[in-house]
């Protein structure tokens, strides 16, 4: 629990304004904070439908196992992901590991890497 309160303090601080600590890292910068309330925001882009329909499979089987779950608005080319815990209508470290799972399934689409059902095409 200390742990957390840390963290949303932290990032509160980063909120406004103060860059002591940068509680959002490693995420991409693509990740918008907003606030009253606080949330992660982030558009992702498509060139294809193929490519939009893994990222949300991925997503959403992300979602399932962390038991944590996005808003999401898909309206191809783009799928909005929102975050935040619903509980406290913060954003808590659920929130920015399932960003990062985002980020994550995002790259490996782009760069054509997961199959329609989210697993590598080629595991090692």
């Amino acid at each position: 629990m200390a742990g957390n309160l840390s963290y949303l303090r932290g990032l509160r601080e980063h909120i406004n304004g103060f860059t002591a600590r940068a509680p959002i890292q490693p995420m991409t910068s693509q990740w918008e904070v907003t606030s009253d309330p606080c949330h992660l925001v982030r558009t992702f882009a498509f060139d294809d439908h193929r490519s939009m329909c893994v990222f949300v499979i991925t997503v959403l089987q992300a979602q399932d196992a962390s038991q944590h779950y996005a808003l999401l608005e898909i309206d191809f080319p783009t799928v909005r992901a929102e975050l935040w815990t619903h509980d406290i209508d913060q954003v808590t470290e659920s929130d920015t590991q399932l960003a990062r799972t985002m980020d994550s399934a995002y790259a490996e689409t782009q760069l054509g890497g997961l199959d329609m059902d989210g697993h590598d095409v080629d595991p090692e």
